[in-house]
């Protein structure tokens, strides 16, 4: 069977879901495994012969098709055409309903809360989940869901190709350090991580005493945001900084780390991703943990140890309501230490040490939430009293400004009167200049007509003139004819006169 998993979340997260991707190929499905870009190197380390696609980022993957990443992550799952998808967050990631979504004909399963024979939109499918449970147990009850029989899954196991075992080899070479004395040292934390973290200087005083009484080289790694916090625990060891290199600064290169742990003698640090590796490719870790999501993200490892101090309020998902995390802070120092000793003596096996609050820090515990919640009653007092100051003087400048409204309902009104008069001005201004453009084409229209009749008039009385001049011209030569006959006869009549012509 074609099956996608969408797997959002870290490293880590996806490093405990390794043991439920290698089930399933082994029993002959075919596996598309869509990650987070930053995880993509991961894909072939935790399930060789796995397709593996980029999950898009979830501001984008809601988008109609805009962006580019997002047609492509589709294009990629419409083409392996999956036959069940299986979302492995719990509960699922909105990129996983989205993605469920595209495929409304093609079955989907997820964990979370709620009745295993129904599913809750868009997934056909929900297996339950309790909060917090071990991760383990989580997807042995999703592998059941597919497999049809419940598997007891092994620890999480990474696979290395060459290459990614050459670069950790040549990197340690590089930086002069030999591996049986070199460990991996995760201590910083980006600011938005303070909470689940000791405090710098404990870090510091733990691995300068490592150092010096078992020679250690130390390799600090992590991401730029916390280079700062991992400069700060370098600078505290004093004259053992000598013995570490800090690689915080470069940009996150999964590969890398993966070799580098390869090579190394183990992992010191923080419950982070660079533990869950370090513990699949069967590396001894020691990690100084927290309650806030405990049991369900802890390391799972051959041999190492991971410590907690195990308060009343573990499993509030990192939501502290303390003045600082007790959970990971009120373990101390020399426990951690002691239990590198063991480790460092050969002892094998892993132990998930959960350390017991006394009666004192439980007072304390008890004191310093009471003290908060004083604070937080006097913080919300006063902010009451200001918003009540506040409510006040938002009523009084609402009935000022209901006032005001009135007036400028009234101008409103009176401007409308106003406007509307000027429309009915406007009305009849237009009517009267229709009138008078229809009147000045009349007028126009008779001028022309006067101008024609006119022509003609002047025609007429051209003909005229020219008939009167003919026929003044016709009784001239007539008389003209008569007086000289009139001559001729006189002459005659006159004596001494010949009568050949006037």
């Amino acid at each position: 069977m074609r099956i996608l998993v969408t797997n959002p979340g870290g490293i880590g997260d996806f490093i405990l879901r390794q043991p439920f991707l290698s089930l399933l190929l082994e029993h002959g499905h075919r596996l598309m495994v869509a990650v987070p870009e930053a995880l993509a190197p991961l894909v072939s380390m935790a399930a060789p012969g796995a397709d593996s696609a980029v999950l898009p980022e979830e501001p984008a993957v809601g988008e109609s098709g805009g962006d580019g990443c997002v047609a492509a992550f589709r294009e990629r799952v419409e083409q392996f055409d999956p036959e069940l998808v299986v979302a492995s967050a719990s509960p699922p990631a909105p990129v996983e309903e989205v993605v469920a979504g595209w495929l409304p004909e093609v079955p989907s399963i997820a964990s979370g809360c709620g009745d295993s024979s129904s599913g809750a939109a868009p997934f056909t499918r929900i297996v339950p989940a309790a909060r917090n449970q071990p991760e383990r147990n989580r997807y042995a009850a999703l592998a059941a869901a597919i497999l049809g029989w419940r598997p007891e899954l092994p620890r999480p196991r990474l696979v290395l190709d060459d290459e990614t075992r050459r670069r950790g080899a040549q990197e340690l070479a590089r930086l002069g350090f030999d591996p049986a004395a070199c460990w991996i040292v995760c201590a910083g934390h980006a600011p938005e991580a303070a909470g689940r973290n000791w405090e710098p200087q404990q870090w510091a005083d733990l691995l300068a005493s490592l150092c010096r009484r078992h020679r250690l080289h130390l390799l600090f790694c992590g991401t730029p945001e916390e280079d700062s916090v991992t400069e700060t625990v370098r600078e505290s060891m004093g004259e053992w900084r000598s013995r570490t290199v800090n690689l915080c600064r470069q940009d996150p290169d999964l590969a890398l780390l993966a070799g580098l742990l390869a090579h190394a003698s183990g992992y010191i640090g923080r419950q982070t991703g660079p533990a869950h590796i370090a513990a699949a490719l069967g590396k001894p870790v020691l990690v100084v943990a927290g309650a806030g999501d405990w049991p369900r993200s802890t390391v799972a490892a051959d041999d190492g140890a991971v410590l907690l101090t195990l308060v009343p309020c573990a499993g509030c998902g990192w939501d502290c309501h303390l003045s600082k995390p007790y959970c990971v802070r009120q373990t101390p120092v020399e426990e951690v230490a002691a239990e590198f000793d063991r480790l460092i003596s050969g002892e094998k096996g892993f132990r998930l040490r959960t350390l017991e609050p006394d009666r004192f820090l439980l007072h304390r515990l008890v004191e310093d939430g009471a003290a908060l919640a004083r604070e937080r009653r006097r913080r919300l007092e006063s902010r009451i009293g200001e918003l009540g100051r506040e409510r006040a003087t938002l009523s009084s400048e609402l009935a000022s400004a209901k006032a005001d409204l009135a007036s400028l309902r009234d101008s409103l009104s009176r401007l409308e009167r106003q406007a509307e008069e000027l429309r009915s001005a406007l009305k009849r201004a237009e009517e009267e200049s229709a009138r008078r453009e229809f009147e000045a084409r009349e007028l126009a229209l008779k001028a022309a007509a006067a101008e024609a009749e006119a022509a003609k008039l002047a025609d007429v009385l051209q003909a005229l003139k020219e008939e009167n001049a003919r026929l003044t011209a016709e009784p001239r030569g007539l008389f003209q004819g008569l007086f000289r006959s009139l001559l001729v006869r006189l002459s005659a009549k006159l004596p001494g006169r010949e009568s050949d012509g006037p």
